[in-house]
């Protein structure tokens, strides 16, 4: 306990000391935690905040479509999509279990 104490003492002096960041300067210890959630920000961002349609160049779904594919893998999502297929920009038929004949009046 006592050493982890003095580790930490000793780097907080040194940030203290040290001229060429600001930061860590005027927060010491703080600012090594600032710099590390920096160095993993953008794997925080993929795994935990960015959907599965969002990322670029390539979506989630699509790259892991990809891994799938080079390691022969089965790569097929059955079942549903992850799409709003209600939206606007789509189209869709809706098959009929007991389609009816169709009508000689075309207004019918």
């Amino acid at each position: 306990m006592s050493l982890a104490f003095l580790f930490l003492a000793g780097v907080g002096v040194h940030d203290l000391i040290q001229t060429h960041d600001a930061v860590l300067r005027g927060y010491p210890i703080a600012g090594h935690l600032r710099f590390l959630l920096e160095r993993v920000r953008p794997e925080i961002r993929q795994y935990f905040f960015e959907g599965d349609k969002d990322g670029a160049p390539f979506s989630r779904d699509k790259r892991a479509l990809a891994c799938q594919r080079a390691k022969h893998a089965l790569d097929k999502r059955p079942f549903g999509t992850q799409y709003d297929v209600y939206g606007d920009r789509d189209e869709w038929l809706h098959h009929s279990i007991a389609p009816r004949p169709v009508s000689p009046d075309p207004t019918a």
